[in-house]
């Protein structure tokens, strides 16, 4: 008798054997629990490798968080109950020796083909007729591409990719690739995008993703409880026995945690009194029904457009909302939601509406903001004088900040919303080595435009990295256009990464020197000065790179300088570089001119000398419109349809007109569709 024949023969007795005695042992379990699955042999031993196709492994009433197996899988969780001892398994509790992937009657662990199409019968070592005879020819003709997805196997960093699957570049398909991390692959991951550190079920869900109104909480550390309906006179060490948030900001100590439910607080305003330290800072944590609730990621967890759906108004069932509601809209300049005078406090989780500040932070150093939304901050009484006119130095709803920060070091703004501050969207004073990131600012409503969405006054080493400021379509109409950026006031050596914004302007200026900004996107709405970059009272040596500016003004190099220094007459600035520059349909009016050197200025003085190196511009009325003398260089640029000529000049209008020349020099530049001679011919 041949030594296959006896192995097959001894199999089928033992599989004929097992069989009887699970119909005689496991009376108390249905027949169709068990499914023989796979009969592994090889010269030593024969291995009958049963699954389960329902209950809890050998005792379906066990309870859930048992493991039979002992794989680190409960029973419940475990596609592969009965894993032998001590094998490495996956997210299902499965190993190797339990899973055949293509099918083919032999499980990966000794499957030497494991790519084997579902239409060809495989050998006891898992290869198929033409898998054998196609490594034959590959040897002979090219590189192998064992699992036939047409990546070659040196490349492949899936080798065994099931037979048909769909794969990229990396010969990878959905089955074997887990783009969250978390131990799922993504085709049987339920929950693709779990946040790193978050332990998942079998199908790839955290406990908070879980929960289908996505309400639950993560694990948080104890700390105190504050309600709408709390008490002075309770100890805060529960919902039922909850404080009142006034006596949180006076108990809280270094190293406390106080978690604030959903709710309206109304017109409270609310003074820290005691600073945490570096290690122990004082934490108010907002939350909706249980703490930890509330998440974000990459930008607020609330809206705009959430806002405008629920009548322009925020809501206090989401999070805890400090409601000013002041009747006159018109709210005196104590009217703060939070004042915070003192340092290493957390603020996280709020909405504030109707202040003269939403927050405050003054004379405090390593302050958090975190998912803070505020809106209405400020004078927004119609009647005012200048509600259509912008913001404007004679105008009486010339106020409103939504988070504004004074001589306050080492800040953190992270996730917030500001809509609709009558001033200042986010006002950074005096303030360096912060961070701010993934924040927005919108002037959103007709009437009291905002003028500054954000704003770094004399503030320096700053990092803003994507941010968001925009300026809804049908405020632009207003005499006074706002502002996505401004540096200003000798704020230096700022880094911004990052800046998405519409119908607003970007500028740099007063002494603000050696700034690098980088990916900007000024998009305009087809108005002069909805969009456009301004550079003016001696800012030097900034560093703009991959700036996108579309449809309002251009380049701006102004003269401006009595903000800061009570001079007017001051040069626009020197050394200037805009690298990989795209400048599209400048729009009559201010700026009339891709590139401009005037403005504020009377007597001449320098414009200073500036660059633009890479980019293209295309479409202008002029490339240049100058009233004072500087000089520009381009290089690497591509400059096309310029409709109405090289050059002009301001009118008497403009504040003091003055014809003077500037310098201009290229290098590398082409010229396409322009209305004058081609200058460097």
């Amino acid at each position: 008798m041949s030594n296959i024949v006896y192995k097959t023969i001894s199999v089928l007795f033992a599989t004929l054997f097992s069989l009887l005695f699970l119909s005689t042992a496991t009376s108390c379990q249905k027949d169709s629990d068990l499914l023989l699955d796979a009969v592994v042999y090889n010269d030593e031993a024969i291995e009958i490798v049963y699954l389960e196709r329902g209950g809890n492994g050998p005792n379906p009433n066990a309870n859930k968080t048992a493991d039979d197996d002992q794989d680190g899988v409960a029973n419940d969780q475990d596609d592969c109950p009965f894993t032998p001892i001590g094998a490495k398994v996956n997210a299902q509790g499965c190993a190797a020796s339990q899973y055949d992937t293509d099918e083919d009657g032999v499980v990966d662990s000794i499957d030497q083909c494991p790519g084997t199409p579902s239409n060809e019968s495989a050998d006891a070592s898992g290869c198929s007729d033409r898998q054998k005879n196609k490594e034959t020819e590959e040897d002979q003709s090219g590189p192998a591409d064992t699992d036939n997805d047409g990546v070659p196997n040196d490349q492949d960093d899936c080798p065994y990719t099931p037979a048909g699957a769909t794969v990229n570049n990396f010969g990878c398909s959905a089955s074997q690739y887990d783009t969250d991390s978390d131990g799922v692959n993504d085709s049987l991951d339920q929950c693709p995008g779990t946040l790193a550190g978050e332990s998942v079920d079998a199908y790839g869900c955290s406990s908070y993703q879980n929960d289908s109104d996505s309400e639950a909480a993560r694990e948080v550390e104890p700390g105190f409880f504050v309600t709408v309906n709390g008490r002075s006179s309770n100890d805060g060490l529960t919902e039922s026995t909850a404080w009142d948030i006034e006596h949180a900001l006076k108990s809280a100590q270094p190293g406390d945690i106080v978690y604030v439910k959903a709710g309206n607080y109304g017109a409270v305003k609310l003074t820290t009194t005691r600073a945490g330290t570096t290690q122990n800072p004082i934490s108010f944590i907002g939350y909706k029904n249980v703490p930890g609730d509330i998440y974000e990621t990459q930008g607020p967890s609330y809206s705009k457009e959430q806002w405008e759906s629920n009548g322009k108004n925020l809501p206090a069932n989401i999070m805890p909302l400090l409601d000013n509601t002041a009747p006159s809209n018109n709210p005196p300049i104590d009217h703060k939601g939070f004042y915070i005078r003192h340092s290493n406090i957390i603020i996280e989780n709020f909405m504030i509406q109707d202040y003269y500040d939403g927050i405050f932070v003054q004379g405090a150093s390593n302050v958090a903001l975190k998912n803070v939304i505020t809106a209405r901050l400020g004078n927004w009484n119609p009647n005012s004088n200048c509600w259509n006119l912008g913001d404007r130095s004679d105008c009486d709803n010339r106020v409103g900040y939504g988070l504004r920060l004074s001589q306050s070091d080492n800040f953190l703004i992270e996730n917030c919303l500001v809509i609709d501050a009558g001033h200042v969207g986010i006002d950074i004073i005096g303030s360096d080595y912060g961070i701010m990131s993934d924040s927005e600012v919108w002037s959103a409503s007709i009437g009291n435009a905002t003028d500054y969405n954000i704003t770094l006054y004399n503030s320096s080493h700053n990092k803003l990295d994507k941010i968001r400021s925009y300026r809804a379509k049908g405020s632009v109409g207003t005499s006074h256009k706002g502002r996505a950026l401004a540096v200003k006031c000798d704020s230096d050596f700022n880094e911004v990464n990052g800046l998405d914004a519409e119908n607003l302007r970007l500028q740099i200026y007063y002494g603000s020197d050696d700034n690098q900004l980088k990916d900007i996107t000024l998009k305009g709405n087809g108005e002069a000065d909805d969009s456009g970059i301004q550079i003016f009272g001696d800012a030097n040596r900034n560093v703009l790179e991959n700036i996108d500016i579309s449809n309002g003004n251009g380049i701006m190099f102004l003269g401006e300088g009595f903000e800061c220094v009570g001079n007017g007459d001051g040069p626009s600035g020197s050394d200037n570089y805009f690298k990989n520059l795209t400048l599209t349909n400048v729009k009559n009016g201010t700026g009339q001119a891709a590139i401009s050197y005037h403005r504020l200025n009377s007597n001449g003085t320098s414009g200073g000398k500036n660059y633009i190196i890479g980019g293209t511009i295309d479409g202008a009325p002029h490339l240049f419109c100058t009233n004072r003398p500087g000089e520009i260089h381009i290089e690497d640029v591509s400059i096309k349809n310029i409709t109405e000529g090289y050059k002009t000049y301001y009118p008497n209008s403009q504040r003091g007109w003055r014809s003077y020349e500037i310098k201009e020099t290229y290098q590398n530049v082409t010229f396409n569709n322009c209305n004058f001679p081609n200058p460097v011919d």
